[in-house]
């Protein structure tokens, strides 16, 4: 009988309610970043996405703020989605953002590990954690959504100078970009 107990105590501490779902890309999913331009291009946006990520979601629908996720994204996957940029200037953001803002070769992902989940109401929670993008780690906070059936939605935003990246400027300042992005995502929970 106490060995039932125990056993019971364990399974209960361990998070019984928990499920592990693998995030990975599938159809309806997407990681984007909307990086939003100054001066002359105000109101214009750079829009990124990323094709190749991975991550871990341990999620207790019961007790949410037991869950935990680790994800991270493949630096080189990125894309430019805009449509009011020629494609040579494509190829040039392109470029400048794996280079310069991304340092993808020394840098191959960009990772996110929760520390605290807090629930904001049905199916909605506030995800603390730490993003690391070239190698610096700092707090953010993501808002997440439980859409349906194992399928997440939510979004975060930082700034690039909290990572000691230079907002980028174009003729002579006339044109920049704003220190803050906003990260979106839509993924789907895939059980293992």
């Amino acid at each position: 009988m106490r060995c039932v107990i125990l056993l019971a105590a364990a399974v209960w501490l361990l998070g019984a309610e928990s499920m592990r779902y693998d995030l990975a890309p599938s159809p309806g999913a997407k990681v984007a970043l909307e990086v939003e331009k100054t001066g002359l291009w105000s109101g214009r946006k750079h829009l990124f996405r990323f094709a190749r990520y991975r991550g871990t979601l341990d999620y207790d629908r019961e007790h949410p703020e037991r869950s935990q996720v680790r994800f991270a994204v493949e630096s080189k996957s990125v894309t430019n989605q805009d449509t009011w940029v020629s494609e040579k200037d494509r190829r040039k953001v392109i470029q400048f953002t794996l280079t310069e803002m991304l340092a993808a070769d020394q840098f191959p992902q960009v990772v996110f590990s929760s520390e605290r989940i807090v629930p904001k109401g049905p199916d909605q929670a506030e995800v603390q954690g730490t993003l690391t993008i070239r190698g610096t780690a700092k707090p953010v906070v993501v808002q997440v959504k439980a859409k349906g059936e194992l399928w997440f939605e939510g979004s975060a935003r930082f700034r690039l100078t909290d990572y000691g990246l230079k907002p980028p400027k174009a003729a002579l300042g006339a044109i920049g970009t704003k220190d803050e992005m906003r990260l979106d995502f839509v993924l789907q929970g895939l059980r293992r």
